[in-house]
């Protein structure tokens, strides 16, 4: 295995990775409150998204990519779409486990 790139954001701890279904994009769930979204062939950071009260702890991407879904220390979910900077849904009360069965 060969690195191929080293995202870098902050000092805060990553909590959870995952990739695009098209393998284009990484996502990060940042215990600093934030979402991280590099572009994987250049490791370029394309966003850093804010919506949660506290830590994030999971992210996940829908099987089309289009949208992404965070789990947060202030047990929401929160659902982002493709492109954008906001979140479109807020899901309360959800707890704080996220995770994509197969």
């Amino acid at each position: 295995m060969v690195c191929l790139f080293t995202p870098t954001c902050t000092s805060a701890v990553v909590s959870k990775v995952s990739f695009s279904p098209n393998g284009e994009l990484l996502a990060a769930a940042v215990e600093d409150g934030t979402i991280k979204l590099w572009q994987v062939s250049d490791g370029k950071l394309l966003q850093s998204l804010k919506g949660h009260q506290g830590k994030v702890m999971s992210v996940s991407f829908s099987p089309d990519g289009q949208l992404l879904a965070s789990s947060g220390e202030d047990a929401t979910v929160k659902l982002w779409g493709s492109g954008q900077k906001r979140n479109l849904h807020r899901l309360p009360n959800f707890g704080i486990c996220l995770s994509r069965s197969r």
